[in-house]
C-alpha cells in the first residue's frame, strides 16, 4: 500500500514561515499525513574571481548550507515537541524557494506557505515566493498570515465555474473534517436581462438557484455537515470575500472563476484574498 502524500510547508527561519509550519503541522495531524518542511537553497553566483579565493567561496557555501540545515532542524524540532507522534521530514534543495515548493506540491496533499518570508520587506503584504507558489502550485496551496484562528466556519466563494466546484468540494471536506459549518458565498449584482421591473430581486433569485445547485449533493457526501448559503449583493466580489473571511477559520477559493481569461493562472478575487484575507486562504488548483 502506497504511503499517503505529505503536507508540504515552506520554511525559511522567518516568524511567518514558522506560523505557517505550525498551521501545516495541525493540518497534517488532522489528515493523518506526514509533514515535510522544505527549504530552497540558493547557491551564490560567482563570476571571474582572483586566484586564491576559490577556497573562501567553497567555505562560504559550506557555512550557508550548515546554517540552512540548522534552521530546518530547529524548526522541525520545535514542531516535534508541539505535535508528538507527527512524522516530520526536512528537505533542502538547491534552487529558489518558488521552484522547490512548486515541484514539491506535485506530490503533496496540500502546500502551505507563510505570507512573507525572511527575504521579504515587512511592508509587503505577500512575499514573492508565496505569490508565485500560489499561482503555479498544484492542489490546494494555503497562505497563512500570522497566527491563525482555531474556531469559525470554513468559507468558500463560488460561481458557476469548474474551479469553484473544485474549491467547494475541498471546502466541504475540510469543514466536515473540522466538525464546523460551511459557508458558501456567491456575490451577485442585478441581472443583465431582467424579465421584470425588479432586476435586483431577479439577481438574488438567480444567485439562490446557483447556490442550491452547487450545494445539492453536499449532504450526500457529508451527511453531518451544516451548510449555510449566502448570496451577497455587491459589485466587488473580492471585497465581499475579504469581509466574510474575518469570521472564518479557513477561506477557500478556486484559482480563477468565470471572470478570468483562461490564460490567467490566478483570478483577481483569488489574488485579492491571498493578499488581504483575515484568515488562512486555500487556493485550490487541479491536482498534478
Amino acid at each position: 500500500m502506497d504511503a499517503k502524500p505529505p503536507v508540504v510547508v515552506g520554511v525559511d527561519g522567518s516568524p511567518t514561515a514558522m506560523d505557517a509550519a505550525r498551521w501545516a503541522a495541525a493540518y497534517a495531524v488532522r489528515h493523518g499525513a506526514s509533514l515535510c518542511c522544505v527549504y530552497g537553497y540558493h547557491l551564490p553566483m560567482y563570476g571571474f574571481s582572483p586566484i586564491g579565493t576559490l577556497g573562501e567561496m567553497e567555505n562560504f557555501d559550506a557555512r550557508a548550507r550548515r546554517q540552512a540545515e540548522d534552521m530546518l532542524g530547529t524548526a522541525a524540532g520545535r514542531l516535534r515537541e508541539a505535535y508528538a507522534g507527527l512524522e516530520i521530514d526536512t528537505r533542502m534543495e538547491t534552487g529558489g524557494g518558488t521552484a522547490v515548493l512548486v515541484d514539491a506540491s506535485k506530490s503533496a496533499i496540500a502546500t502551505v506557505v507563510g505570507a512573507r518570508g525572511g527575504g521579504g520587506f515587512t511592508h509587503l503584504l505577500l512575499g514573492s515566493v508565496a505569490d508565485q507558489v500560489t499561482v503555479h502550485g498544484l492542489g490546494p496551496v494555503i497562505v497563512v498570515r500570522g497566527p491563525a484562528p482555531d474556531r469559525g466556519p470554513v468559507l468558500v466563494g463560488v460561481d458557476a465555474s469548474e474551479h469553484a466546484a473544485r474549491a467547494l468540494r475541498y471546502a466541504a471536506a475540510e469543514a466536515a473534517l473540522r466538525g464546523t459549518d460551511l459557508v458558501v458565498l456567491h456575490a451577485y449584482t442585478e441581472t443583465l436581462h431582467p424579465r421584470s421591473g425588479d432586476p435586483a430581486a431577479e439577481g438574488k433569485a438567480e444567485a439562490e438557484r446557483l447556490l442550491d445547485t452547487m450545494t445539492a449533493d453536499l449532504h450526500e457526501l457529508h451527511p453531518r455537515l451544516r451548510v449555510q448559503t449566502r448570496p451577497v449583493y455587491t459589485g466587488r466580489v473580492d471585497q465581499a470575500m475579504i469581509e466574510a473571511s474575518a469570521e472564518a477559520v479557513l477561506t477557500v477559493v478556486g484559482c480563477r472563476g468565470l471572470g478570468g481569461l483562461r490564460s490567467i493562472l490566478l483570478g483577481s478575487t483569488s489574488r485579492a484574498l491571498v493578499h488581504h484575507a483575515a484568515s488562512p486562504v486555500a487556493v485550490v488548483h487541479r491536482q498534478g
